[in-house]
């Protein structure tokens, strides 16, 4: 990301949103499908702490913009941006001490987090801190992964999902989702806060980046669907992108094992580009 200007920033001290404490997360995915509380093809989140899952329904981490809880022992961070439909797995631990966080600003068109501790303002796909007292720390961050129901439960029948309040999701749902992650409706007031956008692409495509050793890429859908199959490098590493499912392309190192997760985030290509300015585009 250029340089924060703070002159563009909307900037709250307090949540935009309520935020989605995590206390618990025993119901089982397949559970709410079969009573029919969730539909085949409903959108997910997926993370993936010391190997253990855990899914997120996207009509309500849209609403929070982000949740916050332990998984197998350690806590995360999973933000959400509706409008560049972007995200990112965060590992809220700046120091040795635990960090809360809640969407509290605007910047570039997307969502901004800002810490109870502090009140500094970090981005919701680096997880950088952008603005504050602790301005350029860095929380580590992993990927989540988009998929439908029906998928999920094919590659993990016992997933197990965190649920807010169902009114949240229905309220929600009929409104801001449908407006934004379908229509691609873009606020007024989110333009404000963008830079020039870069114009190799039209801003509201799809598509998933990926970041490896600082060195970003963007693959849109429409090229993963042409191809099927995406065999490509990126800062060395040969990397794999396919359809987890019909929807969501999805990234892996090829041929090796590696002992960290790869970096990838689905976004539409306005929120990726001024996060990652001058990333490579995959040519078809």
């Amino acid at each position: 990301m250029n340089t924060f200007d703070t002159k563009r920033a909307i900037l709250h001290e307090k949540d935009l949103f309520p935020r989605f404490k995590v206390k618990n997360h025993n119901d089982k995915l397949e559970e709410l499908l079969k009573n029919k509380n969730i539909k085949p093809n409903d959108e997910l989140l997926v993370i993936e702490r010391n190997g253990q899952k855990l899914a997120f329904p996207i009509a309500q981490i849209a609403y929070h913009h982000v949740a916050q809880g332990e998984l197998s022992g350690e806590p995360y961070l999973v933000t959400f941006c509706g409008i560049c439909h972007s995200g990112a797995g965060m590992v809220p631990v700046i120091d040795g001490k635990t960090y809360h966080f809640a969407a509290r600003g605007m910047y570039n068109g997307t969502v901004l987090l800002g810490d109870d501790e502090t009140h500094s303002f970090w981005d919701h796909m680096t997880g950088k801190c952008v603005h504050g007292s602790l301005l350029d720390k860095q929380m580590d961050v992993f990927p989540i992964h988009h998929f439908i129901v029906e998928d999920a439960l094919k590659k993990w029948p016992d997933i197990q999902i965190a649920l807010s309040k169902p009114l949240k999701r229905t309220i929600f749902k009929r409104t801001f989702i449908w407006l934004i992650l379908k229509m691609g409706f873009f606020p007024r007031h989110f333009r404000r806060t963008m830079e020039a956008p870069d114009e190799r692409l039209p801003k509201m495509t799809s598509g998933l980046g990926v970041i490896i050793d600082g060195e970003a890429k963007f693959y849109s859908v429409s090229s993963v669907k042409k191809h099927k199959i995406i065999q490509d490098s990126i800062s060395g590493h040969s990397i794999v992108i396919k359809f987890n499912s019909e929807r969501f392309p999805m990234a892996t190192f090829d041929g090796m094992e590696h002992n960290r997760p790869l970096m990838q985030i689905y976004s539409k290509w306005y929120g990726f580009s001024l996060t990652y300015p001058k990333c490579a585009i995959y040519k078809e």
